[in-house]
């Protein structure tokens, strides 16, 4: 979360699910209720990832924000909290300092779908990453491997569709729930 807090910059991945800075309440409950956690942690985590966002994007000074996101995150779940997050990710992505992506089902395999990442920018100080697992994640902060991944977020993006483009798609989804 201090990271979040400070960067200027925060590039996304997630080929699955929809980012947990741009998930509804709804949605981040439905994802958090497949995990192996009891109501109470999962309530925790619930309002600590509401509370990220607000640090993220309710500041003064909101970072530049870009998302690539699977187009399969897009379609799964239940139709009325599905629509309810697309609607949100269409309101999200007219935000100036908001970009989404998405990787269309089209692309076949591609890089990204090898796990998610966050690189965070920061003014004054060297990017850090953090990847995403079944447990909790971790920040990388080794030069070499940030470098890596900043080289896959640049093969990532390439694959996905322009914002334009992804927010057509994200409408088209929304008409069609």
């Amino acid at each position: 979360m201090e990271y979040e807090r400070e960067a200027v910059a925060l590039r996304a991945c997630n080929p699955l699910l929809v980012p947990g800075l741009l998930q509804t309440e709804a949605y981040a409950r439905a994802v958090m209720e497949t995990a192996l956690h009891g109501t109470e942690e999962m309530e925790k985590r619930l309002a600590l990832r509401l509370e990220r966002q607000r640090a993220v994007f309710d500041r003064d000074d909101s970072p530049l924000t870009t998302f690539v996101i699977g187009e399969v995150a897009l379609r799964v779940g239940d139709p009325k909290m599905l629509r309810e997050q697309l609607e949100h990710l269409l309101r999200l992505s007219g935000r100036p300092r908001v970009i989404i992506h998405v990787v269309p089902a089209t692309a076949g395999l591609w890089l990204g779908q090898s796990g998610p990442f966050v690189i965070a920018s920061f003014d004054e100080s060297p990017d850090v990453a953090f990847l995403e697992d079944h447990l909790q994640g971790r920040v990388v902060t080794d030069p070499r491997a940030v470098a890596a991944l900043q080289r896959s977020w640049e093969i990532v993006r390439a694959v996905a569709l322009p914002r334009d483009l992804s927010r057509d798609l994200i409408l088209k989804l929304v008409n069609e729930s």
